[in-house]
This record gives C-alpha cells, structure tokens and sequence, in this order.
C-alpha cells in the first residue's frame, strides 16, 4: 500500500523533469504498477466467484458443468455464465456487489447486458427486473471481433476484399500487374515474401488440431475434450449437424491431412513431428 499511498509526480518538458508533487488519488492510469495490482483484484474476484459458486443452491451452465466454468476473464471484461435460474444469477450478482464495497469496483449496468436462451417469459421477466441488465442476443463482439477462437476459418469474401486492399496498396489500384500467387513466393524465388492468407488461415487451423489431439492443458481444449470429444479422439470425430463452424473446419483440415499424408496413422505421426519439433525449439530457447 505504500506503493500506492506515496505516489508523487514529475513533468517532463522537452525532455527535462521539472517539479515534484504528491499524488492525491493514488495510482493513475498508465502508472507501472496498475495492472499488477489489478491482476491482484481480478484474483480475488475469482476466488470469490468460486467460494460463493460452491453453494449447493448454484446450478452451472449445461455446459459448463463438468469444468465448474461460472467466469471468464478478458482484461477489464468480465463474463459471468450460469443456469437460468433466479437463485444461481443472484448469487453471481451478490458476487459483484460484495466485490464492488471492498475493492470500490462496480459493475457499470450500462455498460453490462445479459445473454439468456431457453428460459421461460416469467423467469426471464423477473431476471430482468432483479438484475437491471438490459438483454442482448447471441452472437456478440468483443472488441469489434466477432466472440469465437483465436483461430477461425476465414470466409472466402473477406480473403478476397483483403486481397483486393493488398493489391490498391501495391500497385495503386485493384488490378494486379502481378499474381497474388506469385508475390506470396519467398524472395529468392522472386516474390515479396507475402504469406498466403488462406494458407496461413489452414496452417493456424491445423495448429488448433494439433492442440486438440495433445489434449493441451488450456481450458479451451478441455472443453472441447468435455463437451464435443467426450473424451474421444479427434480422429474419430464425425461431423454432426450442431457442431461449431470452427470445429468443422478443423474437421475438414483433419480429414485433408489424411489424404495428403495417406493413412490416419501417417497423419497423427505428422501432428506428433509438429509437438516434438515444437518441444525441441521451447528447450532450446
């Protein structure tokens, strides 16, 4: 708290320091020491969040069950999941609020909405009306992206018009007067060293799939290993009609990877060369 307490100040004009003075709200933005010490409060919203969630009268999302999932973390932004239930969101609630009178951090109601799907007129109403949230629909962005992976299949149009921005740069107009192709290629063959977004779309897509089949200790893919996988392989996965778009593709990239390499065994011992080369480079560095 010292650090906090004596903070003092200094102006720099044209490269010189002039004057001393104290801080008299604490820690400004941009100060060394803030995100350290909000790191410190968001882990003490998080043990709350668990201690409080441990109650036998909260009910997790349906599929957040099996992980004990009830927040997510993003920075500054904080999603909060649960059944729909009056007495499981009241608890996440009194979270907060017990969270804001110790820290002086309150939810900004205007700045916060609420996701809900499945539950009936009545309880939705009376969700509302406790919680003052103002209700959004499903799907969302975050930071302008939409909320997905890190890595996502990019549709075809939005490579194309990112090309098409590539080429006005290049060449001052959306005509090439050479072939994307052909400036994708390594400088000593004649290109300008550009990577092809499709293929580098595919490689970040295998990189998932390589992930999925070391079962990567990350909460992502032990969702996925919980709630689609169901504790299967990847290599045995079908597609079905309400998998995610991404999983699909990652699906799809499997199922190329096989041809390519001409047998699933052949495929997983190329997924398997990817982690150890992996591996060999984080041991040297």
């Amino acid at each position: 708290m010292e650090c906090v307490s004596t903070t003092s100040y200094s102006l720099s004009i044209n490269g010189d320091t002039y004057g001393l003075f104290k801080g008299q709200r604490g820690l400004r933005q941009g100060d060394p020491i803030s995100p350290y010490i909000f790191v410190i409060c968001l882990e003490y919203l998080s043990r709350l969040i668990n201690k409080k969630t441990m109650n036998s009268h909260f009910n997790y999302h349906p599929k957040c069950g099996p992980l004990k999932i009830t927040h997510l973390a993003f920075a500054d932004d904080l999603m909060l999941l649960s059944r729909g239930d009056n007495t499981s969101i009241q608890i996440l609630m009194d979270c907060l609020e017990d969270f804001g009178l110790k820290s002086g951090l309150h939810m900004n109601v205007l700045k916060s909405n609420i996701y809900m799907a499945g539950i009936g007129e009545r309880d939705t109403k009376e969700i509302l009306d406790f919680s003052q949230l103002v209700r959004e629909t499903m799907p969302f962005r975050y930071l302008s992206v939409p909320l997905t992976a890190e890595s996502f299949p990019l549709p075809d149009q939005v490579r194309k018009n990112v090309i098409k921005l590539c080429y006005n740069f290049l060449w001052g107009n959306k005509k090439a007067c050479v072939a994307w192709k052909i400036c994708c290629l390594p400088k000593h063959e004649g290109g300008l060293g550009l990577r092809d977004i499709k293929s580098w779309n595919h490689a970040l897509l295998a990189k998932t799939l390589r992930n999925i089949h070391a079962n990567k200790q990350t909460l992502w893919f032990q969702w996925i290993h919980h709630y689609y996988l169901r504790n299967k392989s990847i290599w045995y996965w079908t597609v079905d009609w309400d998998d995610s778009p991404l999983i699909k593709n990652i699906l799809r990239i499997r199922d190329r990877l096989i041809d390519i390499c001409g047998s699933q065994q052949s495929a997983e011992q190329k997924i398997e060369c990817w982690s150890t080369c992996l591996l060999s480079k984080c041991t040297r560095l």
